[in-house]
C-alpha cells in the first residue's frame, strides 16, 4: 500500500470520525461524540506529521490552525452545540476540501483551491 494511499484513507476515517462525532454530539451522545472527536484529532496528527515530514503540509494550515485553536474554549466552556456547529460548519468543509485538493494534485495539498471559509 503507498504511502499517499495510506494519507487518503486515514484522511477519509479523520472525515468520518468528525461526521461521527457531530451527529452523537446532536443526539445528546455527549460520551461517543467526544470519542469520536479525539479519534479525528489522533487522525489529523498523523496527518500532519506525514505531511511535515513530506514537506507538504500547506493544507491551508492558517485557516485549519485559527480552528483549533476556538476547540478548547468550546471543550472547556461545555459548549456541546459551538464545538458540533464549529466541526460541521468550519472544521469539516477545510478537510474536504484539502483532500479534493490532495486527490487532484496526485498526493500533493499544496495546489489546493482555496477554501470559501
Amino acid at each position: 500500500m503507498s504511502e499517499l494511499t495510506k494519507i487518503q484513507e486515514r484522511n477519509d476515517r479523520f472525515r468520518e470520525s468528525l461526521k461521527a462525532s457531530v451527529e452523537h454530539f446532536r443526539k445528546g451522545e455527549d460520551q461517543a461524540g467526544l470519542d469520536e472527536f479525539l479519534n479525528s484529532m489522533d487522525d489529523l496528527e498523523g496527518i500532519l506529521q506525514y505531511y511535515q515530514c513530506t514537506g507538504e503540509p500547506e493544507m491551508e494550515l492558517d485557516k485549519m490552525l485559527a480552528v483549533l485553536e476556538k476547540l478548547p474554549v468550546y471543550l472547556n466552556h461545555q459548549d456541546v452545540a459551538g464545538l458540533a456547529d464549529t466541526l460541521e460548519f468550519t472544521l469539516y468543509p477545510l478537510s474536504e476540501n484539502w483532500m479534493k485538493g490532495v486527490t487532484e494534485n496526485g498526493g500533493s495539498p499544496s495546489e489546493s483551491n482555496p477554501s470559501s471559509i
